[in-house]
């Protein structure tokens, strides 16, 4: 039974260290192209980075809920007031156009931000996976004094 627990513990680190290496060579280039195209933080999910993909998506939507906002607001105040003269109209369609601009330069913003976090998140998942080390040994045990057993030894640094 103790030989069964031993190998069963020696493959469960053998396997963790393999599930790690795999995970440090992930590349992030799908996450990257997922970002760029689709947007609202799909490759941050993809990738399972859950804090940029929430930035990414409330980051695109709540611009983009902005401009609708502004165009609905100035719809209805040219077509709720038809003695607007041509200058108010001017007016009012100055105000949704710096609104709508103000939004389009947050929306290149969290682009930009949703480009660059694929790269940023696997850094420091690197980081944090080398940073963990995982070390066994086996060594010989003097049981009594015809019998030698093997002892396994593990030590995980955090």
């Amino acid at each position: 039974m103790k030989k069964l627990i031993a190998v069963l513990l020696l493959l469960t680190i053998v396997s963790g260290s393999v599930f790690t290496e795999s995970l440090l060579e992930k590349s992030s280039t799908i996450p990257f192209v997922l970002n760029l195209v689709v947007g609202f933080g799909v490759g941050s999910y993809v990738q399972g980075d859950i804090t940029g993909g929430v930035i990414g998506t409330v980051g695109e939507l709540v611009p983009l809920a902005v401009v609708v906002a502004s165009s609905l607001k100035m719809a209805s105040d040219i077509a709720t007031n038809p003695n607007l003269t041509t200058e108010d109209i001017f007016e009012v369609e100055k105000k949704a156009a710096l609104v709508s601009t103000i939004s389009s330069l947050t929306l290149v913003g969290v682009r930009i931000f949703e480009c660059i976090r694929p790269f940023s998140f696997e850094k420091k998942l690197a980081e944090n996976l080398n940073a963990k080390n995982v070390d066994f040994s086996a060594t010989p045990v003097l049981t009594s004094a015809s019998n030698v057993d093997f002892s396994l030894n593990c030590r995980i640094d955090f």
